[in-house]
């Protein structure tokens, strides 16, 4: 039937392998199909696991297509649903978190990019043991600093730039 898992499954994996070869347009409607099948099935197995694919699949897909109007309030959605099956304070809401900051910041809304960025960053600092990759931290600190300094905040800009130099170094030497 239509509420069959593994047919979300199989639309998540289109709209997945579509976004990967930058076909974010075709991907769209993979995840829109997956969402409104899952909606459609309260008591489908796996649901908040598909709907957070899904809603993360699809701001990927808008933010990829500068779409950031649409990209934020998706990966708000993917997030919520993250932050009900996660702990706050758990580094894989991390990429989710910065995703949201990035489309706000795209939207010039540095205010709100800045409050995810730093929720972002302060989950990875909870967890430095966790961060063995340090390429979202990284990420995370110029993107904090850009931010910073389309507000023509130079100083903060300054810090978050350092910082990452520092992180930088630390992983990959000088």
């Amino acid at each position: 039937g239509s509420d069959n898992p593994q047919l979300v499954a199989l639309l998540l994996a289109l709209g997945i392998g579509h976004h990967l070869q930058g076909h974010d347009g075709r991907a769209v409607p993979f995840f829109e199909r997956s969402l409104d099948i899952i909606k459609k099935s309260p008591a489908m197995k796996d649901r908040d696991s598909g709907s957070m694919a899904a809603w993360k699949g699809l701001g990927l897909c808008y933010l990829a297509q500068e779409d950031y109007r649409q990209a934020a309030p998706a990966f708000e959605d993917a997030l919520a649903i993250e932050e009900r099956i996660l702990p706050a304070d758990h580094t894989n809401l991390c990429a989710t978190i910065a995703n949201i900051a990035r489309s706000y910041h795209e939207l010039k809304d540095y205010n709100r990019a800045l409050h995810y960025y730093d929720r972002a960053l302060a989950i990875m600092e909870k967890h430095p043991q966790e961060m063995d990759h340090p390429e979202g931290l990284i990420a995370v600190l110029t993107d904090m600093g850009l931010t910073y300094r389309a507000m023509e905040r130079h100083s903060e800009a300054a810090v978050a730039f350092q910082r990452c130099l520092q992180v930088q170094e630390r992983a990959f030497g000088k």
